[in-house]
């Protein structure tokens, strides 16, 4: 920011006065005991002794540099201070190590009825600057304040976690933007970003000054272009999500986020993942497409990702899907790719999956279509959701198996899953006379069973609560819960050992803590119910 030298002698002689008046307003609407008079004085001394200090060094700086009064000189990286009045009973008077413009220091004060404060015309400079000096001081408040001053010269000691910023005044964010925060916050510790940004390009480099971001989330308006290395330098990033929209996902754009372990994209708009769109990607375990309109998959896009454990591409619109997509994917633990497909493909494209613990690939949109179920060989699968109107004749040592548009029923259909601790069946009405306790009599360990309907009629309504008890026989197993409610779509028949679904999948089912966690951390334990 550059100003005159008569600027600056106008501001300070303000600043001055305004804390003077302050004062003499405290005397005369409060009854004061002399201790609180002596006590307030003493603040306005301390105020203005600081105030002084600091012009008369910005004097000295002006003489040094020898400009002229109507010369204009840049003083970004000047000691400067700001009073906040109604940031407590006297008042606040904050000490900075740059110059802090006047629409910033409004806006921090919260005057936005001045005549001289107009938000629509802040600079980017002034916006960020007012998002990070408010989350300074929030933190600042909430400790002892000495002597009604806010310190902040030292950036190593103000020290903040997080960092957010929704604006969308400004249509382009570069690194030089964000150097006034440098020597502001202590960047070390500065580890959480949250970024909503209008931005038509995020560029390259873009926080490579701030190496110790842990997780950041970006969320990008629908024409904005990610260029090649814009997360480049983030080297210590362990989490990223990134909402926006892309033709395609080319190599360079996550390339070398060597720590990354999460990356999400859910929500995206993207219309396919290229070859090698996650290259060199070392330590990465989680990757979210939810509901990121893919709709084609490069046969080279996921080579890379060996180190992963959880895939979700559900709900996509996936019409591309070559072979050998997932074999490279040797640790993959979970895999989702519910309501994902407009093409039918084969069960034994996952029969590479040599981890896959979980697996959730039911298909209500045609035309997608997994076929051969009966082929599907995963040794270590415990979990697993499909569309079927039969039980496939699958040779799988499953915990749980949830089966939609299920027609075929015989009193030996469940045989080869004897080993079963839940279910889940989804069917229309007309087969509800075929859920019958010989269905389930081999199943010795079934502790779950919940039997939901696309519609019921009245009569089949009465039917069931009729029979509450002959299907409260269901379960080998002591019975601790039974409902039968409307939820969603769905009536539910749930019978259960377990009060909650939660519980059973802690304690009824044996995957790793992994596959766990990662289900029911992302409530992904919905397409299990």
């Amino acid at each position: 920011m550059k100003l005159l030298k008569t600027h600056i002698i106008e501001y300070f002689d303000c600043l001055k006065n305004e804390i003077d008046v302050n004062c003499e307003e405290l005397f005369t609407s409060f009854n004061l005991f002399e201790s609180h008079r002596v006590r307030i004085e003493s603040i306005r001394t301390n105020f203005l002794d600081n105030v002084d200090r600091i012009f008369n060094l910005n004097l000295k700086k002006f003489g040094t540099r020898k400009k002229l009064e109507n010369e204009e000189i840049n003083l970004d990286d000047w000691e400067f201070c700001f009073f906040l009045p109604k940031a407590s009973k006297f008042g606040v008077l904050v000490l900075t190590n740059q110059f802090i413009p006047e629409n910033t220091r409004l806006s921090l004060r919260g005057d936005f009825l001045n005549d001289e404060f107009n938000s629509d015309i802040m600079t980017k400079r002034e916006i960020l600057l007012e998002n990070l000096i408010q989350k300074i001081l929030d933190v600042k408040f909430e400790s002892e304040i000495k002597d009604d001053i806010i310190d902040l010269r030292d950036g190593s000691h103000n020290i903040i976690e997080s960092f957010t910023l929704e604006s969308f005044k400004f249509s382009s964010l570069e690194p030089t933007d964000l150097s006034v925060m440098e020597n502001l916050v202590n960047k070390e510790c500065l580890n959480h970003w949250e970024l909503s940004l209008d931005v038509t390009i995020l560029e390259k480099n873009l926080f490579s000054n701030f190496k110790n971001i842990h997780f950041l989330e970006i969320s990008l308006n629908e024409s904005c272009i990610l260029q090649d290395d814009c997360f480049n330098g983030l080297d210590n990033l362990k989490r990223l999500t990134v909402l926006c929209s892309a033709k395609v996902f080319e190599e360079n754009v996550f390339y070398n986020l060597k720590n990354l372990e999460e990356l999400s994209l859910k929500n995206s708009k993207i219309d396919a993942l290229g070859e090698n769109s996650f290259k060199n990607l070392p330590k990465i375990e989680n990757l979210d497409l939810f509901n990121a309109s893919i709709k084609t998959i490069a046969s080279g896009s996921l080579k890379d990702l060996t180190t992963l454990k959880y895939l979700n591409l559900t709900e996509n619109h996936i019409s591309s899907l070559p072979i050998g997509t997932f074999d490279c994917l040797k640790n993959l633990s979970v895999l989702f790719l519910i309501d994902a497909l407009r093409v039918e493909i084969s069960a034994e494209c996952f029969n590479n999956l040599e981890n896959l613990e979980i697996l959730a690939i039911i298909q209500r949109k045609k035309p997608g279509k997994i076929c051969n179920l009966d082929e599907l060989k995963l040794s270590k699968l415990k979990c697993l959701a499909i569309d079927s109107n039969r039980v496939p004749d699958f040779d799988l040592n499953l915990e749980m198996l949830v089966i939609y548009g299920l027609e075929e029923f015989n009193e030996n259909m469940f045989d080869r899953l004897s080993d079963l601790k839940g279910l889940v069946i989804n069917l229309d009405q007309e087969f509800l006379q075929n859920i019958k306790k010989e269905l389930f009599k081999n199943m010795e360990k079934l502790a779950y069973l919940s039997i939901k309907f696309n519609d019921l009629s009245k009569e089949s309504l009465e039917f069931i609560k009729k029979n509450e008890n002959i299907y409260k026989e269901f379960l080998n197993q002591p019975i601790g819960n039974f409902v039968f409610r409307f939820v969603g779509d769905f009536h539910h028949l749930r019978i259960s050992s377990y009060e909650l679904l939660i519980e059973f999948f802690n304690s009824g089912i044996e995957v790793s803590e992994y596959a766990k966690s990662s289900i029911l951390e992302r409530e992904i334990i919905l397409a299990f119910t």
